[in-house]
């Protein structure tokens, strides 16, 4: 019975020694990831230049932010699994017509339905999402400016669900000399990273070196930009850990507007720009699908989020039907 006591003890002893040993190390890797944050000179800091509004927010975003921004791996994990996203959707089936297709018909008549839902709230009717055009541009057959992301940039604070939610759309990187990641992925023009306050990822304007482009208006074959993105999302405070991930493919309708197609949603995304910048607003208006399952379905459910430059204007989070 002595002998049974100090095994527990000791055993005891062990697990707690662990438990100690893993929240130190936990602690030793916030440590770290602030140390980081420091010496590449904190991206608040950078996002001051562009966004007046910026700095005297810092204490929203954790440390964690500026960790993630300089991670390569997750940076091209997500340029692959966008593009392989991209070529599903640009892919016929036995009748010849693309998922692409199916997902902009439902999304015209989400906009033609809205009208009503959306009277006092932001718009979608505005949103240029002729199949054609939307697929030429994924097909890499539209040219696209590298700036396709700036009115996007800063800081922007609202709600999603029953959630406060912060983003930091930091500062586009333009590569002179196209960045080249791997053999088989499309190479980088341009590169935005953002903070959505459970998760962060990457905004990516491409051309695929190994893919003829489309005919463009000019009438030669050029390769041309095209847009695609990476979400990864953490669960609670736990931002070391990544616990789901949402690949994007995006359309640029103009420099305000970026409709984003994923696995089962469409984002309809516009910033409303004021002449006083403190009033501009950005909204993100939600169809929800099914449209790349073996069951193709479209929900008639769809959401609307309206984020402020000012953290105490958060306008409330939006649902309806159509």
């Amino acid at each position: 019975m002595k002998i049974n006591l100090k095994r527990s003890v000791v055993a005891s002893r062990i697990f707690i020694v662990m438990i100690a040993a893993v929240v130190a190390g936990r602690l030793a890797d916030r440590e770290a990831i602030a140390q980081e944050t420091i010496v590449q000179n904190d991206a608040s800091q950078d996002a001051a230049i562009f966004d007046p509004f910026a700095s005297r927010h810092d204490h929203l975003f954790p440390p964690e932010m500026t960790h993630w921004k300089l991670q390569d791996k997750p940076m091209i994990d997500g340029l692959r699994k966008a593009e392989a996203l991209r070529s599903k959707l640009l892919a016929n089936d036995s009748s010849g017509q693309t998922p692409l297709e199916s997902i902009l018909k439902a999304t015209a008549e989400l906009q033609a339905s809205a009208a009503d839902s959306l009277q006092s709230r932001r718009p979608i009717d505005q949103f240029d999402l002729v199949a054609k055009r939307v697929e030429m541009q994924l097909s890499g057959g539209e040219s696209l400016s590298t700036t396709s992301f700036t009115a996007f940039d800063g800081r922007w604070f609202g709600r999603w669900g029953n959630s406060n939610v912060d983003h930091d759309w930091q500062p586009t990187e333009f590569y002179a000399t196209p960045r080249k990641t791997e053999d088989d992925l499309p190479i980088i023009h341009a590169l935005q990273y953002a903070w959505i306050s459970d998760g962060f990822g990457w905004n990516y304007l491409v051309t695929n070196p190994n893919e003829v482009s489309p005919v463009v208006s000019s009438g030669t074959k050029e390769k041309q930009h095209y847009i695609l993105g990476m979400v990864y999302y953490f669960e609670g405070k736990d931002f070391l850990t990544i616990r789901s991930e949402k690949a994007h493919v995006g359309f640029s309708d103009n420099p305000n507007r970026l409709i984003w197609i994923t696995e089962q949603e469409v984002f309809m995304e516009e910033v409303f720009p004021m002449q006083d910048a403190s009033q501009t607003t950005y909204a993100i208006t939600a169809m929800y699908h099914d449209m790349l399952t073996d069951n193709p379905t479209i929900f008639r459910h769809a959401t609307q989020a309206v984020y402020t430059r000012d953290p105490s204007v958060r306008p409330a989070f939006y649902e309806f039907t159509w």
